[in-house]
């Protein structure tokens, strides 16, 4: 093998693993700051879309009592158009959150609805009745249903934090993933030039001391000298100088 070729292979070696490391870590860069994209605009829908449930629902239990007081029918049509949009809202919010304890709790939140559009029913068919007692006691199934869907507000909210969390847990994952790699290609780069070294030095470095042994002997007038013979058999520039 030609002297040259020794001496830029390991180079080469190292290049490509350099290359090809770099490479990866691009990709995974890319496909990692994708990811992220992503997830932080679900995020922000699913906080959206959560917003707007609660503050329907805040919406419909303000109109509720305010139709107590007034019992004015307008009242009325702004509790149905909002129990329109928690609807809707709820849909899309299924649609977007793929985990299956959100759904779980998605669809608590939604019996409770249910319910409490029961009881918001009879409690303002008692108050248009004049009942006062059918009244109260709808009025208490109201708020105990009233509390329990602020109960399901909380917990989809703090799940949400949670999923959050854990999104930011994947990420550091993954960026200590790329720390990895790159360490690894240091070590490999690191690795391939010392044992190069080392065997640059064994090879090419040792011959050219004997060789310049040799010569320096020839320099100083001494004829009697005879070139190893392993010098001589090596297929390169040394060994053409040493035959």
């Amino acid at each position: 093998m030609r002297l040259g070729v020794k001496i830029l292979l390991p180079l080469l070696l190292t290049l490509a693993v350099l290359v090809v490391m770099s490479v990866l870590i691009a990709v995974m860069a890319h496909q990692q700051a994708s990811a992220l994209q992503a997830s932080s605009q679900q995020l922000v829908d699913e906080i959206t879309l959560a917003t707007r449930i609660e503050h329907l629902q805040g919406e419909t239990h303000i109109n509720v009592l305010s139709y107590l007081l007034d019992s004015k029918d307008s009242r009325l049509s702004v509790i149905r158009d909002a129990d329109r949009g928690i609807a809707k809202a709820a849909d899309a919010y299924s649609s977007l959150v793929p985990d299956s304890r959100m759904h779980e709790l998605l669809r608590q939140f939604l019996e409770n609805r249910e319910r409490i559009i029961r009881s918001r029913s009879e409690l303002i068919a008692a108050v248009s009745a004049g009942a006062p007692t059918k009244t109260k006691i709808a009025l208490d199934n109201w708020n105990i249903y009233g509390g329990r869907i602020d109960a399901n507000l909380r917990d989809l909210s703090a799940y949400s934090i949670v999923r959050l969390e854990s999104r930011l847990n994947a990420t550091a994952d993954d960026q200590l993933s790329l720390w990895r790699i790159s360490l690894i290609a240091v070590i490999l780069a690191t690795l391939i030039i010392v044992v190069s070294f080392v065997i640059l030095r064994r090879d090419v470095v040792m011959r050219l001391n004997q060789l310049t042994a040799v010569f320096e002997r020839v320099g100083s007038g001494d004829n009697g000298i005879t070139v190893d013979r392993k010098l001589e058999r090596t297929e390169d520039e040394i060994g053409a100088m040493a035959r």
